[in-house]
């Protein structure tokens, strides 16, 4: 099944161009609805795209009381539906004040979903706008776009921009607690699952225009502040001011240390930050085209489908504790890990639409295939029911401790790799299928 990697490699060379075309996402604002207070893992209602770990939702449009930010981060879990959770209800909630102190007057807020991006819009009773914009930019890290606008007739000067964050979901489990770089970069929540030898970790960061950021968690270790250092700001009539922060989940600390370098880097550029939201237009208009060729023109199997579309790629989680490969999670909130049955049919889904996903879901359970070196050989080309990241469900079993090995499921692998190879540049099928 190694060959596999060979097909992936030729498929990557081959990937489709994100061709210019009219954007259609804007066509299929809120097929789902993301409008939630975080509450429980299992009602969850977030975004997530690029393989990433943790995802977002959207401030209810009756919260004035925490208007300024998008929900979570939600940390998908390893396994099981207790395991990891909401961070608390925000990490970054934008506060805007005049700059006596007095925070301004929230009028009104709108908060949508679009394919491949989330958008946030306040307005205040002193004509300013305030517009957020959240994209993903890898698989560990979402961006965010902070627009602040004088609609009014005079300018403001506003206080320094600040930011409020908070850690009521996962107090209990944040072992490792809030802290504040002394770089003055940012803010970073540590969550350490002994049981599991889990070091998550949430890291903020913001853009240079911004820094450097003072941070102070309240009396009761839930709820913190982050401040600008950058100084009052002037906004004039029209005046459009813009800033960006990052969102980085990771697992260990080098891989944090990694992460955070990237977004750093990234945070540095404001064409850089720019391109990546035109780069996630372009992707989901490219997913959505080809969806749409596959439905023709009828609008409800559109919508049917676009909802489908961005299911799949919220479950999306990339390689990652003992997961090998990319894959797609039947749920968000309850079937944990890559199940076989499901992951042959979600190749199957996305053999048209983006051959190189199929091909590693497919793959994400080959690389857990039986030999004759466990259970007596009892299992020698058995493909497992399902493989988690963490979570040690057989151990003694002589298996990988990661997978279930007491059952498999119907083999509609070979279904799932017929619909791949027939999606797939020649010689990539003929190195796939071999």
């Amino acid at each position: 099944m190694h060959r596999w990697h060979t097909a992936l490699v030729l498929l990557l060379s081959q990937q489709l161009v994100y061709c210019s075309m009219p954007s259609i996402i804007g066509d299929y604002s809120d097929v789902l609805n993301l409008q939630q207070l975080p509450t429980s893992f299992g009602a969850a209602r977030v975004f997530s795209d690029l393989g990433a770990w943790h995802g977002f939702g959207l401030i209810p449009a009756n919260e004035t009381a925490h208007a300024g930010t998008f929900t979570g981060p939600l940390i998908h879990s390893g396994w099981a539906i207790d395991d990891l959770g909401y961070v608390g209800v925000s990490m970054s909630q934008v506060l805007l004040a005049t700059s006596t102190g007095k925070p301004l007057t929230v009028k009104s807020t709108e908060s949508h979903f679009l394919p491949g991006q989330l958008t946030h819009t306040v307005l205040y009773g002193e004509g300013v706008q305030l517009s957020l914009a959240l994209v993903f930019s890898s698989n560990r890290t979402s961006l965010t776009r902070i627009r602040i606008i004088n609609l009014g007739d005079a300018p403001l000067e506003l206080a320094p921009l600040a930011f409020a964050g908070d850690v009521s979901s996962m107090a209990a489990i944040a072992t490792g607690g809030v802290s504040f770089p002394p770089d003055g970069w940012g803010s970073d929540v540590r969550l350490v699952r002994e049981a599991k030898a889990l070091d998550v970790r949430a890291l903020v960061r913001y853009s240079p225009n911004l820094r450097p950021v003072a941070g102070a968690l309240s009396n009761d270790g839930v709820h913190f502040n982050v401040s600008s250092g950058a100084g009052e700001q002037h906004l004039g009539v029209s005046t459009l001011l813009e800033s960006f922060l990052t969102h980085t989940v990771c697992f260990n600390a080098s891989e944090c240390a990694f992460h955070e370098g990237v977004a750093l880097e990234l945070l540095a550029s404001p064409a850089r930050c720019a391109s990546i939201f035109a780069d996630s237009e372009a992707r989901w208009t490219q997913r959505l085209a080809a969806t749409f060729a596959l439905t023709g023109a009828d609008a409800q199997a559109r919508w049917v489908a676009v909802k489908s579309l961005v299911t799949l790629y919220t479950s999306w989680r990339s390689a990652n504790g003992a997961l090998r490969s990319d894959g797609i999670y039947p749920s968000i909130s309850s079937y944990q890990g890559f199940w076989s049955w499901d992951s042959w049919k979600h190749a199957a889904a996305l053999a048209t639409i983006d051959p190189w996903l199929a091909v590693s879901s497919l793959q994400s359970l080959f690389d857990f295939q039986g030999d004759a070196s466990f259970l007596g050989g009892l299992a020698d080309g058995m493909v497992t029911d399902v493989v988690f990241a963490w979570y040690n469900v057989s151990a003694g079993s002589g298996g990988p401790l990661t997978a279930v090995w007491s059952n498999t499921k119907p083999p509609l692998a070979s279904w799932a790799a017929a619909a791949i190879a027939a999606n797939l540049p020649p010689t990539a099928a003929a190195a796939f299928l071999r």
